[in-house]
């Protein structure tokens, strides 16, 4: 019974050691990084703030590369803050050397494939090295001059190309979905969930402009003296000037 028992806590304890470092869904692994918390996190804070990683600067605890596990990655999310939003930041932890994107699309249907958006730009991961797992170092894009407003009560799809590998979570019913081998293939069934964050604020609401006839401004009665005196006052002036 004890021999039993140990062969079974061994084949977990290899198990789980192995699972540990995949990075590929063929089972390729990469070395585990020695300290997993080594990043500096963005002081940019927000209105909203979300994350499919769950919360803000997670961890990543696993991760898959480019092209093992997925090439681009999306997530689907819906604007419930009951105000317009203006994105300023999107971050991801990630590693490598490939050049990213991000990208978001304003329509509830998942897109065809990673073009397209409505919104996008150009970003290099802050941490070039793919060849430790899991990537914890977040890269942060200062997206606030892109002009990336999200309608209140529209849902959107967020996410970004994979740089040479990917930060994840255990999958936390938050469906991210990679590109694998030429179709968006959910990374749920694998147990996993990419993880991308971003940071919006309400859009600001612009001065009210007056429609309409305008009212014709009119003197008080107190200003109807005044004016009374000044021109008495103007008018003896003139008479003393022309009996002069």
């Amino acid at each position: 019974m004890r021999k039993i028992m140990f062969v079974s806590f061994l084949v977990l304890a290899v198990g789980f050691t192995t699972d540990a470092g995949i990075v590929g869904k063929s089972g390729a692994t990469l070395p585990d990084r020695a300290d997993t918390n080594t990043n500096q996190r963005s002081p940019v804070q927000a209105a909203w703030e979300w994350s499919s990683g769950g919360s803000i600067d997670v961890v990543p605890t696993t991760g898959g590369t480019w092209d093992g596990w997925g090439e681009y990655f999306v997530v689907q999310v819906s604007n419930t803050t009951g105000s317009d939003q203006q994105v300023i930041e999107v971050g991801f932890p990630c590693a490598g050397t490939i050049g990213s994107e991000w990208m978001i699309w304003l329509d509830s249907t998942m897109p065809a494939s990673f073009v397209g958006g409505d919104f996008s730009g150009t970003f290099t991961a802050t941490d070039t090295d793919d060849t430790v797992f899991p990537p914890v170092n977040y890269t942060y894009v200062d997206v606030s001059g892109d002009g990336v407003v999200i309608p209140a009560g529209q849902t959107f799809w967020f996410g970004y190309k994979n740089p040479g590998n990917s930060g994840q979570v255990d999958y936390n019913n938050i469906d991210s979905y990679g590109w694998y081998n030429g179709a968006w293939d959910a990374d749920g069934p694998w147990g996993r969930t990419t993880v991308m964050q971003f940071k919006a604020n309400p859009v600001a609401q612009p001065t009210p402009t007056p429609s309409g006839p305008q009212p014709v401004p009119t003197a008080s009665r107190s200003g109807l003296v005044l004016m009374m005196f000044l021109l008495g006052g103007v008018a003896v002036v003139v008479l003393r000037r022309r009996m002069a």
